[in-house]
């Protein structure tokens, strides 16, 4: 399992290391979706600063913005603000298919160079 999630009270975070697969990031992020905090937290960060390489298709990406939002209309009331940490062209590419798939009202989400600056972001 190359990933590490920690739940920090008001979010979770998750750093993945080496080699990355969707069926790792969906693991992760069914994980997220059991959690007793689902309902409650403020966000997300996803880092892949120590990722080797993301193995995937923007399709994969979509599919998991879509399990997030049927998760996210049953359950939540507020917006989950979601960071993704990278500076790989490639991983930024299927990051943007998340991005560009999800409803921005429910989880507005940004791709940021160091994980400070998605901390601040999310209010961390």
């Amino acid at each position: 399992m190359p990933y590490k999630l920690e739940f920090e009270g008001r979010g979770f975070c998750v750093r993945h290391t080496g080699h990355v697969t969707f069926d790792e990031i969906a693991e992760a992020n069914d994980i997220i979706l059991d959690h007793d905090a689902w309902d409650t937290h403020d966000y997300q960060i996803w880092s892949y600063l120590e990722a080797s390489a993301l193995d995937g298709e923007k399709r994969e990406a979509r599919v998991i913005s879509s399990v997030d939002e049927m998760s996210s209309k049953r359950h939540r009331v507020k917006p989950i603000k979601v960071a993704f940490v990278s500076t790989n062209a490639k991983t930024n590419e299927l990051i943007e298919g998340y991005i560009d798939t999800v409803d921005d009202n429910l989880f507005p989400s940004r791709i940021f160079r160091t994980e400070d600056e998605a901390r601040a972001w999310v209010g961390a």
